[in-house]
């Protein structure tokens, strides 16, 4: 087209001064949206397809800035169900062009997919913050994916990291009368029921002796009798 850069560039700022209230950075799409103001967004939000006259445009982040995340806790955790006191730790920074710290806060986006089963989190840290994020009632059983989106709240520039962590909840139960006798010429009959995600491995051990005769069940649930020879 016949414009020259600085004309194409005054005209998309005319315009979007005189319609643009509110800037929203969107985890899901990775993209900034722009609203007329912060009730557009969140009539949005509630359903983009209804309301998608009300967004007005969507940006990339300023290439001027870069933020970074250093996360400190491993990328992959696997935990019992129950156990408390699971945090993610991380640092933080948004950066110019030439490598110098903005000093600027961050939102900090904390979703946790269980499965296709979405929870999230928001939080505002003041530049320099160690963040020490307790996730103890995001968690669920099985695999939680973890995505942790990082947002300058002046430049808009964001980054993301990942961890995951994996809840197992392991179930064991038996009716073995462990007061009734067994004869040595006899096997040894233990009926249990085993239940837990993913594969699991059943040792069996006489006398604190590994008898090297290992169950392994990659069900969810099972009831079985183990049969040992201990003639």
């Amino acid at each position: 087209m016949p414009y020259c850069g600085a004309s194409v560039e005054e005209f998309i700022k005319r315009t979007l001064n005189d319609k643009a209230g509110e800037f929203y950075y969107d985890a899901d799409t990775t993209k900034y949206l722009v609203f007329a103001s912060a009730s557009d967004r969140d009539l949005y939000l509630t359903n983009r397809e209804e309301y998608a006259s009300l967004l007005l445009g969507t940006f990339d982040a300023p290439a001027n800035y870069t933020a970074e995340i250093h996360v400190t806790t491993p990328a992959s955790n696997v935990i019992l169900s129950g156990a408390k006191g699971n945090y993610i730790d991380f640092t933080f920074d948004v950066k110019s062009r030439t490598g110098s710290s903005t000093g600027e806060s961050v939102v900090v986006t904390y979703s946790f997919n269980n499965g296709g089963n979405i929870k999230k989190a928001t939080q505002v840290y003041n530049a320099g913050t160690s963040v020490h994020f307790l996730v103890d009632q995001y968690l669920t059983d099985g695999t939680n994916s973890i995505a942790i989106v990082v947002t300058g709240r002046n430049t808009l520039v964001s980054t993301m990291a990942s961890v995951t962590y994996n809840v197992v909840n392991l179930q064991l139960a038996s009716t073995l009368d462990f007061s009734k006798p067994v004869e040595t010429s006899e096997y040894f009959s233990v009926p249990y029921t085993l239940k837990g995600a993913g594969v699991k491995y059943v040792n069996w051990y006489i006398d604190g002796v590994d008898i090297d005769d290992t169950d392994t069940i990659p069900d969810l649930q099972v009831s079985r009798t183990k049969n040992i020879d201990i003639s």
